[in-house]
């Protein structure tokens, strides 16, 4: 992802990081065997990635959106 004076390498390494810690959650979660006795824990994970989803998606949009309005016409 480029960069841009509204967003900072920070930020990109930050999503970067969300998105590589989602991966390996969700990877860990598809890979384990379902143990009932686990199960409120399983779905707490289960919701923190759709949270982390839900914000690298929405990122990715304003990203494009800002990239698409900052060109000179």
């Amino acid at each position: 992802r480029a960069t841009t004076p509204s967003r900072p390498a920070a930020q990109d390494e930050i999503a970067a990081a969300m998105h590589t810690l989602m991966s390996a959650a969700e990877e860990f979660v598809n890979g384990v065997p379902y143990v009932q006795e686990l199960d409120k824990e399983r779905n707490a994970l289960l919701e923190a990635i759709a949270q982390a989803q839900t914000l690298l998606s929405a990122e990715h949009v304003a990203v494009k959106r800002a990239a698409r309005t900052s060109k000179p016409r």
